[in-house]
């Protein structure tokens, strides 16, 4: 699995707590171990984000990704609140 972090999520990454941070990489090191972990309740998204995924990495923090080729590329765009990351506009 090829890795890649859109500067999106990386400017999103910045912006969030230390603890909320935290909570992102071990989501991604879960991810990368097994991108169905059910921890991660992986789904896919509707509507403006149609074609693209999403992790939980905890409660109400969630991971917006694309996916290429069943996982051989995968593409973080953005983290953040749940609220924030699915009012995003792409």
């Amino acid at each position: 699995m090829q890795i890649k972090r859109d500067p999106s999520f990386l400017r999103a990454l910045k912006k969030l707590d230390k603890v909320k941070r935290q909570a992102v990489h071990k989501a991604i090191e879960i991810f990368i171990g097994n991108p169905l972990d059910p921890r991660l309740k992986n789904h896919p998204l509707k509507g403006k984000l149609k074609g693209h995924r999403a992790i939980s990495a905890d409660d109400n923090l969630r991971i917006i990704f694309k996916e290429v080729d069943n996982y051989l590329v995968v593409i973080f765009i953005d983290a953040g609140s749940h609220d924030r990351v699915y009012r995003r506009k792409k």
